[in-house]
C-alpha cells in the first residue's frame, strides 16, 4: 500500500535561486531576533497559562492562600511534606542568596543539602528590555 504526503507550498526548482537571492537581499537584511524573542515569550506565557487553568490552586491552608512567593513555598512545603525528610535543594542564579537562604532556615532536616550556582556576574546576554547584558550583577562578589 503506497502512503501518499501531500507537500506545502513549493517553489518550482527553476525559481529557486532567484527567491533566494530575493530574501537574502530584503528579508536578510532584518534582524528578527528581538521579535522572536518576543513571540517565544508569549507562547511561554500561553503555556504557563494553560498549565494554571489545568492545575487549579489547591484550596487554602489554615484558610489562608498563598498570596506571595513566600506563601507559594510554604504551600509546597506544606503539601509535600518537605520539612520532614531530608532533600537535595538546588538553585541556578542565586544572585543574591535571598530565596536559598530563605529555604536554607525554613527547612530544619540536618540531612538537607543546599547548594547555589551563580558567576555573580549578571546575565552573559540581552535577556528583554527591563534585564540586558549584565543585569543581576554583583560585580563577581559572593554576598554571604
Amino acid at each position: 500500500m503506497l502512503l501518499s504526503v501531500k507537500r506545502g507550498f513549493q517553489i518550482p526548482q527553476r525559481f529557486r535561486p532567484a527567491v533566494s537571492r530575493m530574501l537574502s537581499n530584503t528579508l536578510g537584511h532584518v534582524d528578527l531576533q528581538r521579535p522572536a524573542g518576543g513571540l517565544t515569550s508569549i507562547a511561554y506565557w500561553v503555556q504557563f497559562s494553560r498549565w494554571c487553568w489545568t492545575h487549579p490552586v489547591p484550596a487554602p491552608i489554615n484558610g489562608q492562600r498563598a498570596e506571595d512567593r513566600e506563601g507559594l513555598h510554604e504551600m509546597v512545603i506544606h503539601m509535600e511534606g518537605l520539612d520532614l525528610t531530608p532533600i537535595t535543594y538546588l538553585e541556578f542564579g542565586v544572585y543574591r542568596g535571598a530565596s536559598l537562604s530563605w529555604w536554607l532556615h525554613r527547612i530544619p532536616h540536618p540531612e538537607s543539602r543546599f547548594v547555589g550556582f551563580d558567576t555573580f556576574t549578571g546575565l552573559p546576554e540581552f535577556w528583554r528590555a527591563t534585564e540586558p547584558e549584565g543585569h543581576f550583577s554583583t560585580g563577581g562578589t559572593l554576598r554571604t
